[in-house]
């Protein structure tokens, strides 16, 4: 998102970014909801940092409403069948293998795993 984001708008004085800037830029990516739908709240923070530096007085990327994803292309979480975590247990190196036994054991999202003490991971395994 970040090389996006600094690719499209790297150059570009922030005081001139507006809120049509901001929701022409989600529009640009809607073939990709979920992406079309990050670009605003990465804009948020980021102009927030510039508010902290004196740069914007407002927030022009603040309450821009995110995109409905098309019924087409919602798809069920589908859990990986039987022979695939066979599959990967066989095929992964030990790091893959410990990684995907701590999600697979302990139930919780990648992003909570960091969080997880050594203790709690030996028991989880």
């Amino acid at each position: 998102m970040m090389d996006y984001l600094r690719v499209k708008i790297g150059t570009r004085d922030t005081k001139v970014l507006t809120r049509a800037d901001v929701i022409a830029a989600q529009k640009a990516n809607a073939h990709r909801t979920r992406f079309a739908n990050y670009i605003p709240q990465m804009f948020v923070v980021l102009c927030e940092h510039a508010s902290d530096l004196g740069w914007l007085k407002d927030n022009p990327a603040k309450g821009v409403r995110a995109l409905k994803t098309p019924e087409d292309c919602k798809r069920m979480h589908l859990p990986w069948p039987d022979w695939a975590v066979e599959k990967f247990r066989q095929e992964a190196n030990d790091l893959c293998c410990l990684i995907f036994e701590i999600g697979v054991g302990s139930v919780q999202r990648p992003g909570d795993w960091v969080g997880l003490r050594w203790g709690a991971m030996m028991a989880i395994l």
